[in-house]
């Protein structure tokens, strides 16, 4: 069985190499942008225009994806993003398209 504390210095150093990388090689387009960064929920309020209490009571009800660490709620981009996405109805013309290509079939 390995010893637990190698296996944290080994997952320690290969963070801390992350890091020391990320510093000095910044690079906008790596796998961590914007989107995957978390934000609060006023920061999310702000995002899909939903007051702070609504999306309290958004979480309660398990309507929107969150993120709960330490007592705080977080939120991803682009989940939110996704999240309105999926709410959106089509539109006639739309629904007309998706109709005719069910018939085709």
């Amino acid at each position: 069985m390995n010893n637990p504390f190698e296996t944290i210095e080994s997952r320690l150093n290969s963070i801390e190499a992350m890091l020391i990388d990320m510093k000095y090689n910044p690079n906008p387009d790596s796998t961590m942008g914007m989107d995957d960064l978390p934000i609060d929920i006023k920061e999310a309020s702000k995002i899909i225009g939903l007051s702070v209490p609504t999306i309290y009571g958004l979480v309660h009800r398990r309507e929107i994806p969150v993120i709960k660490r330490r007592g705080k709620l977080l939120f991803l981009r682009k989940e939110l993003m996704e999240w309105i996405k999926a709410g959106r109805r089509l539109t006639a013309e739309e629904i007309n398209l998706a109709a005719l290509k069910t018939l085709e079939r």
